[in-house]
């Protein structure tokens, strides 16, 4: 027998598998997310999408536990237990409010590109892996068979496509995430949003952002290069996204006063 080895799953994920051919998956329906995009406060974003999420989320930059390296993500939480675009279905199955964006890193789910290697590095050979709770040996209503006698189902190239392209999409980002950091384009942001109602502000800490300042302080050349990377809009796509706060903090009040509405009577009069 051989020896199993172990992949790391990304962020979310529970224990992760290579995709095996003979594998039946359950697939998500429509709007429907896993746990961890309802429970979590911030996703992951990538270079393609910030033009997308910026006139619905806060996009922000944080930096990852393991390195000195900043990652863009969109805000959709201002704490508690769940995320504020997500709702209990029956069965307790998750989905994402329709009207707002959801991360690519969420619609790749139940599915990852990983590397044996612990840091995942351009040119490495890739494995696509499944997380172990989706898969079963026989079919059912829900895990569908992605490959026919060792061929891809149109289903699964589509699929496979979309792997493939969140994972070029991820070393852009990288790229984009680096060259700012190398012009020193990043400042500690602090988020201050008061309520109408009668509330304490809030405020929400250890993000970054980019430095407008700093960026209107740039030679002509850095400016130009900015821009024909692509860079330049995202850049003010992230600038134009933090208006979205005041919008996070008012569907978090609403979500608190609906909370309070359910409650029983004598309960919400313990509140007040």
């Amino acid at each position: 027998k051989m020896a199993e080895v172990k992949i790391n799953p990304p962020f979310g994920y529970g224990e992760i598998q290579a995709l095996n051919r003979q594998d039946f998956v359950r697939l998500y329906e429509a709007g429907e997310v896993p746990a961890f995009a309802a429970k979590s406060q911030i996703l992951p974003l990538t270079f393609s999408e910030f033009l997308a999420a910026a006139p619905q989320l806060p996009i922000v930059f944080i930096q990852s536990s393991d390195s000195e390296q900043l990652m863009p993500v969109v805000l959709t939480g201002l704490g508690g237990e769940q995320s504020l675009f997500a709702n209990a279905g029956e069965g307790a199955k998750w989905h994402w409010d329709s009207q707002t964006y959801l991360p690519a890193y969420v619609r790749r789910h139940p599915f990852c590109m990983s590397s044996l290697n612990k840091q995942i590095n351009e040119g490495d050979d890739l494995l696509v892996c499944v997380e172990k709770s989706h898969v079963s040996d026989k079919a059912s209503k829900q895990h569908v068979q992605l490959f026919d006698d060792d061929k891809p189902s149109e289903r699964w190239q589509l699929i496979e496509q979309f792997l493939q392209s969140y994972q070029a999409d991820i070393n852009l980002t990288r790229q984009f995430t680096e060259k700012l950091q190398s012009l020193d384009l990043f400042y500690s942001l602090e988020a201050n949003m008061t309520s109408s109602a009668n509330q304490a502000p809030m405020s929400v800490t250890g993000m970054f952002g980019i430095n407008e300042e700093k960026l209107n302080q740039l030679d002509d050349a850095a400016i130009a290069e900015l821009t024909r990377n692509g860079y330049l809009p995202r850049i003010y796509a992230h600038l134009q996204s933090l208006q979205n706060f005041q919008k996070l903090l008012n569907r978090f009040q609403e979500n608190q006063i609906k909370a309070v509405m359910k409650k029983p009577k004598a309960e919400a009069e313990l509140i007040n």
